[in-house]
Formats: structure tokens, sequence, C-alpha cells
């Protein structure tokens, strides 16, 4: 998440023509190092009080090693294999799934329209 503020960040800062145009050395500042510590300050809160949701809306866990450190400690073979335990799960339990759609809100009625 830091990474993409500082691109971010970056990408407000961008000059245009007007700013190109008179030739004049442009520099970029963007503090990440006080991006980071917001970000670490952000993630730790949620983790002080258990805000699983904020943690799973907030980062992609896809791009973190958290699915794979998942599949292990269930001794499943791979990611897929998860993946397809979680399709199962949700087709055999009506509680879990109707918990997993809370997630999405009104997203899932409004695809439905």
């Amino acid at each position: 998440m830091t990474e993409q503020a500082v691109k971010d960040a970056i990408s407000l800062e961008m000059p245009d023509w007007k700013k190109i145009a008179p030739g004049q050395t442009i520099k970029i500042e963007v503090d990440a190092q006080s991006l980071l510590s917001d970000e670490q300050a952000r993630l730790r809160g949620y983790l002080k009080s258990a805000d699983i949701s904020s943690i799973v809306c907030r980062y992609p866990i896809r791009e973190t090693p958290a699915l794979g450190v998942i599949v292990k400690e269930l001794g499943l073979k791979d990611c897929a294999t998860y993946e397809a335990a979680v399709r199962k799960l949700m087709d055999d339990n009506r509680e879990a799934k109707k918990q997993m759609l809370a997630f999405f809100g009104q997203l899932v009625g409004d695809l439905a329209t």
C-alpha cells in the first residue's frame, strides 16, 4: 500500500507542459518514510482491534505471502486447492456464504439488477 501511495504522490506532482516549457529542473520529493509509518500505524490499529474486514478490504491478499501461509497452515496442496475448498464451503454452508456476501454490501444486489 505504501508503494502505491508513493506512486500516487509522484503522479500528483508530475509536471505539465507549462512547468516543463521554461526548461528548469523539476524536482519531486515524496516523504516515503512518513507514508510507510502511517501505513504501519494503520495496520497495527487494525490488528490491535482484530478488524479483519478492514485488513482484507485494504490489502490485496493475493499480492502478499499470506495466501501461501494460509494454504500451508491448512495443510493443502496449493492455492488452487484452497480456492476450491472455499468455493465448496460457500456451496455447502449457508451461514458462511451469508457472511461472505455481507462483505460485498450492496454490490451483490446491484449486480443482480
